[in-house]
């Protein structure tokens, strides 16, 4: 009698608990609709869910989450994203394969997921297929959430429209007086007056969160003259002269700029914005070194002991994942006093997947039908090229740059140029390598067989051709950087490299 009242009331009980559920798990995710006025039958978006905002800006970044959503029978691309209190930003691109390589096009800029979003865009031109970056497109987006894409819009376009902007003074004269009044300055005050005046309109979370990309912005932008200062007036002046030069880049550094841009923005808002980690490090390397000596080799030292907590987390999970801010030539050999001091979850998650990728090894067919293993290359520096036949990207790429590079290195034992196609037709594969169109016998010549395989999904190759430079250890020291695409600027990285070996 007991059981069966006991599994009556659970009868009744459970279709209120699954409902619960339910209504639990609707509140935790976000729905995103896309229209598109020009569409094809297989079109197919992709959603960009960039957990953390480790990275500034790339689409191939490792923490994002990719969504994939086909039209349905309303003409819409619907994605239904789910979000926990922190959950970064997402855009919306497209993939196209077209004679110059696979490329993601955005057809959105990013967009910061609230709880209870709810949002349509409406996209009535988007970006030419052979163009890489985002142009040509207009958005309308409708619905709950709305308005901060829209006032992130009118941020953006509030530059050099005001003749006060355009006609304002540099911030730096020749002799390197510093102007506070200057350009940027000016624009990043009328953006901050537009954000207050719509601040009614967003959470503070958001709200904070556009403040700080606008402030940091601007100082990058300083930070960036800096730069330019310190290149062009004491690397080329005399001894005397540059010693001189120095001491008042010293004095105004010290009056202006050697504090960081002061918000009141708490922390756990300022970690989101897309500007700030890479200023802080960009500051440390560019303008630090003049003042404290800070060497790029000891930044690692540096940021362990200057800063705490979740800033410091994600400074240093930054300082490995961004090669602009690590030494490619190091081993990674702060990873493992990293990995004790980090606490963050997401930031130790990105590290320990750099610490796997010292242990990954692909295992891959070569023109003999021969299984060749990244382990062979053991204590050698490898330059992989990720391509498929038909890519007109990729056979320029080869032509012109890839095989000048090996030229260059054929006589040295420690460099190995491996060549990955992901053509699934073995023939076509092996008559792109033995006509010399996109590689060389004297290359190793591997194939994948397709594009869906684990050594894609590894490396993150998801633009063709990809160029990657792994070092002796196993770890990538650089992937498609601008150094490693042309043929001078990569022969002396690997001259560099090699002569750390």
């Amino acid at each position: 009698m007991n059981k069966a009242i006991i599994f009556m009331g659970l009868g009744i009980l459970l279709p209120y608990f699954l409902k619960a559920q339910q209504s639990k798990l609707k509140e935790n995710c976000i729905k995103i609709k896309v229209r598109l006025d020009v569409t094809h039958k297989n079109d197919t978006l992709y959603l960009y869910h960039f957990i953390n905002t480790l990275k500034n800006s790339s689409l191939e970044n490792d923490s994002s989450r990719e969504l994939l959503a086909t039209m349905d029978n309303d003409s819409l691309f619907r994605f239904i994203v789910p979000i926990n209190s922190s959950s970064g930003q997402f855009v919306i691109c497209k993939k196209t394969f077209i004679k110059d390589g696979l490329y993601i096009i955005p057809i959105t800029r990013t967009y910061l997921p609230e709880f209870g979003d709810d949002v349509l865009f409406i996209v009535s031109e988007f970006a030419k297929p052979f163009k890489k970056q985002q142009k040509n497109y207009k958005v309308v987006v409708k619905g709950k959430g709305a308005e901060k894409y829209n006032i992130q819009e009118e941020i953006r376009n509030i530059i050099n429209d005001v003749n006060a902007i355009r006609n304002a003074p540099p911030a730096f004269d020749e002799d390197f007086n510093y102007n506070s009044d200057n350009a940027y300055s000016r624009e990043t005050k009328a953006k901050i007056q537009y954000l207050e005046s719509k601040r009614g309109q967003l959470s503070a979370h958001i709200y904070n969160i556009l403040k700080a990309d606008i402030i940091y912005r601007n100082a990058g932008i300083i930070e960036s003259w800096i730069s330019a200062y310190i290149d062009r007036k004491l690397a080329n002046e005399e001894p005397k002269l540059a010693k001189s030069m120095r001491e008042k880049f010293r004095a105004q550094y010290n009056k202006y700029l050697l504090e960081n841009p002061e918000t009141g923005i708490p922390v756990s808002d300022l970690i989101f914005s897309r500007k700030y980690i890479p200023y802080i490090l960009s500051k440390t390397i560019k303008c630090d070194f003049v003042v404290n000596g800070i060497e790029k080799s000891d930044l690692f030292n540096y940021l362990k002991n200057n800063y705490r907590g979740i800033i410091r987390d994600r400074l240093l999970t930054t300082y490995f994942l961004e090669p602009d801010f690590t030494d490619r030539n190091t081993d990674f050999k702060h990873l493992p006093e990293a990995l004790t001091l980090v606490k963050s979850e997401d930031c130790l998650k990105e590290l320990k997947k750099l610490e796997k990728a010292a242990t990954y090894n692909f295992s891959l067919q070569d023109l003999n039908g021969k299984m060749v293993k990244m382990s062979d290359f053991a204590g050698k520096l490898v330059l992989i090229d990720f391509w498929f036949t038909g890519c007109g990207a990729c056979k320029t790429y080869y032509k012109d740059h890839f095989s000048a590079i090996k030229s260059y290195f054929r006589d040295n034992t420690n460099v190995v140029f491996v060549s990955i196609c992901i053509d699934e037709n073995l023939a076509s594969w092996k008559k792109s390598v033995y006509t010399n169109e996109y590689s060389s016998i004297d290359a190793v010549n591997l194939t994948t067989f397709g594009h869906n395989r684990e050594v894609l999904r590894h490396y993150g190759i998801s633009v063709f051709p990809s160029v990657l430079l792994i070092g002796k250890n196993n770890k990538v020291l650089a992937k498609n950087d601008s150094a490693l695409l042309e043929k001078d600027s990569a022969i002396k990285l690997i001259t560099k490299v090699l002569n750390d070996f």
